[in-house]
């Protein structure tokens, strides 16, 4: 099976704020991510995300920080700013350790705020 890619995740602008003041304009962009299907596999070290344009972004995302998950899912989801992906993490309920995601997920919903220029 093929990996989840950067073009396998539908971005939804929900608000866009424009830093008054800040230098080159940095935008502060809420939004909804969507990904998986039970078919496409989590890759290794991460989900690319997608360019900065998909993020109403003209030049480069910044970081993005996750808000809230809207699909229920006990994943938790974090923003690997080396290599610009997202990275997925559950938790053993009985051991309390955390091990990143493997396989293929579900459909996932993610909120979050993607901060650049």
């Amino acid at each position: 099976m093929a990996d989840i890619a950067a073009t396998d995740l539908t971005v939804t602008l929900i608000k866009t704020r424009l830093l008054r003041g800040s230098p080159g304009g940095v935008k502060h962009i809420t939004c909804k991510i969507q990904f998986g299907n039970d078919v496409l596999n989590y890759p290794a070290l991460g989900i690319p995300l997608p360019s900065a344009a998909r993020f109403g972004l003209i030049k480069e995302l910044d970081y993005f920080l996750t808000l809230d998950s809207g699909s229920g899912v006990a994943t938790r989801w974090t923003y690997d700013f080396a290599n610009k992906k997202l990275r997925g993490w559950v938790d053993d309920a009985v051991t309390g350790v955390s091990a990143e995601v493997s396989g293929a997920p579900a459909a996932q919903t993610l909120y979050g705020l993607a901060v650049g220029w």
